[in-house]
């Protein structure tokens, strides 16, 4: 049995002036909220912090890549050394 689908009466309107103002006001409010992350991440690089996040190059994790213990990096596998590939 499935369950009733829930009905929010007070967020449903039939007025497309409303409707409209109502999606204004989300779109403004997400708006908001990305410009000031936005800035807060901005803010944060100009005072030289974030390190890899900010995008700088600047993180210990993008020092130089290295292979895991036991492996060359080379991308070759002990299949391809088994079968002469």
């Amino acid at each position: 049995m499935m369950p009733p689908k829930f009905h929010d009466a007070a967020k449903q309107t039939s007025n497309p002036a409303t409707q409209q103002q109502d999606a204004e006001a989300r779109v403004a409010a997400k708006l908001a909220l990305l410009t000031g992350a936005r800035s807060a991440i901005e803010e944060g690089a100009a005072n030289g912090e974030g390190g890899a996040a900010s995008g700088d190059g600047s993180g210990a994790e993008e020092a130089g890549w290295v292979p895991p213990s036991g492996q060359s990096g080379d991308g070759r596998t002990a299949l391809n050394q088994r079968f002469g590939y």
